[in-house]
């Protein structure tokens, strides 16, 4: 799941487009979350309500905006997209989260596969550089996460990490999380209704007491065998719905289901199988088998970290951003002989 441009797809607008090159004396950094401890240099200021202060750092901004953002990329835009990974870091260890291995080790191989092979990226280092390269073709790694501003390439892995803690922040709190879930149901009728009566409730719950055995009965067999859940779910649940697609409900948005159940489907984690959950319809286990949020969710959540920071004095920029570039003037060309006119764009 990507739901925000991670680094080996900046990297790849980057490098196909020929934007990276690795200057002599040129500062590199060990990873760009690295904060600085003083306002010297520094470019926004981070003070966290449970206590702590950071600062994120010229190098770091400068670093952002000239090797890691797509060319033209206004300075406000690169301050708020710095400050919120700060921000999302930062919940990400209150939390105690840990990057995903798999995925971090997929996007690094798509990094030295898509990008550091590109002849197109190796033509713009250095000739110092390309001739250490040609001597040692071990160093390649190295010299292609210095193009970005790197120090090595297992800074630039590094940072692969922390954008998986970053993305699981944001699927914990983006409103646009979707929820690909499946459950197992065990009905208990009289199903709920406006005009219900206290009668209604109380034979509910009768049958929901009578049917708690049953439902933790098939809950320790897909415990017995989680893989199999799919299985059991077609064998054993009453919901029409899911029954043949191995309780299968699809992706799911907040607001949709009954509380209980979308309390207890946020709650888990990619893969978990809840302990069975009582709704006014019945008893379920549910299986979380994925997530999603969209690249706009994901960018309205981390603009809400910002605009709340702002406006508690959590976050502070300590510069002006420049004004993003004017667009060049266009201008109309003659007509052709076809009588037909042609935009084009005015050189600076």
């Amino acid at each position: 799941m990507v739901f925000r441009r991670s680094l080996w797809g900046t990297l790849l607008v980057l490098g196909l487009a020929a934007c990276a090159s690795t200057q002599p004396n040129q500062a590199v950094l060990t990873s760009p979350a690295t904060p600085t401890t003083t306002t010297a240099g520094a470019v926004a200021q981070i003070t966290y309500p449970a206590g702590g202060q950071e600062f994120v750092s010229r190098t770091e901004f400068e670093q952002y905006r000239d090797k890691l953002a797509q060319p033209g990329t206004a300075e406000e835009t690169v301050l708020n997209e710095i400050v919120a990974r700060h921000l999302l870091l930062h919940t990400a260890q209150a939390k105690d989260l840990v990057p995903d291995a798999a995925a971090t080790d997929k996007a690094y191989t798509q990094v030295k596969t898509s990008i550091c092979q590109n002849p197109q990226l190796q033509a713009r280092f250095a000739p110092a550089v390309q001739t250490a390269v040609a001597a040692d073709p071990n160093k390649l790694l190295d010299a292609c996460a210095q193009s970005f501003g790197f120090a090595s390439a297992q800074a630039m892995r590094s940072y692969l990490g922390e954008e998986q803690l970053t993305n699981q922040v944001i699927t914990a709190n983006a409103i646009g999380t979707d929820i690909h879930v499946a459950h197992i149901l065990l009905m208990t009728p009289p199903s709920p209704t406006q005009n219900e009566t206290a009668a209604d409730k109380a034979k509910r719950d009768q049958e929901a007491a009578r049917r708690k055995p049953e439902i933790d009965a098939i809950y320790q067999q897909v415990m017995a065998n989680p893989s199999k859940f799919a299985d059991i779910a077609n064998a054993k649940t009453e919901d029409p719905s899911g029954k043949g697609k191995g309780g299968d409900l699809g992706f799911q948005s907040r607001g949709k289901l009954v509380p209980e159940f979308e309390q207890a489907m946020y709650q888990l984690k990619d893969g978990e199988i809840s302990k069975p959950v009582r709704t006014a319809f019945g008893w379920h286990i549910i299986k979380r088998i994925g997530s999603r949020v969209s690249a706009q969710d994901a960018e309205t959540y981390k603009q809400s970290l910002i605009d709340n920071g702002k406006k508690t004095g959590e976050v502070k920029f300590l510069i002006t951003p420049a004004p993003p570039p004017t667009p060049a003037p266009q201008v109309t060309l003659p007509p052709a002989d076809t009588g037909a006119s042609v935009t084009a764009t005015a050189e600076p």
